[in-house]
């Protein structure tokens, strides 16, 4: 004889068939597992939180100070020397800083046709060499370019 379930009245069970007890028992040792579990990642994400700390103090600890030896500071006090000339103006209308040295004097209210005329003549460059290597910049990163090129050829010498 066939024997269909009706889904909203349970078939009984016979004794000894594995019941609500024995499914309760393992959802139990499971919670169990899921609580270890849970307790395992705690411990684990409040690790990584103290090395993470720890490591964000390090790199605190490793900067250099105002004031201190490091490239950064150097450049912090190098930069309180370099001379701000309101009455040159940069191409933008800016106010022209620069550091003063002879490259920089050289360049001083030049135009920036100027600046690659003086630039070939003391690098012994072809000028419009000069030109077609630096035309992707702006007016301004090519006017420190042709700076740092003079600079170099002055030091060298």
């Amino acid at each position: 004889m066939l024997v269909i379930a009706n889904p909203k009245r349970p078939v009984p069970r016979a004794e000894g068939a594995p019941g609500k007890a024995k499914r309760q028992g393992g959802r139990a040792e499971a919670m169990k597992a899921v609580e270890a579990a849970q307790a395992a990642f705690d411990a684990a994400k409040e690790a990584f939180d103290q090395a993470k700390s720890a490591l964000i103090e390090a790199k605190r600890a490793a900067r250099v100070p105002t004031g201190g030896t490091g490239t950064t500071a150097l450049l912090a006090e190098r930069s309180r020397s370099y001379i701000r000339d309101s009455e040159h103006k940069t191409a933008g209308g800016n106010t022209s800083v620069h550091c003063g040295d002879a490259a920089a004097r050289k360049l001083l209210g030049k135009s920036l046709d100027e600046c690659y005329a003086i630039a070939a003549d003391i690098t012994e460059e072809d000028e419009s060499a000069l030109r077609t290597r630096y035309q992707h910049l702006n007016p301004g990163m090519q006017r420190m370019n042709l700076g740092n090129k003079i600079r170099g050829v002055l030091n060298a010498k």
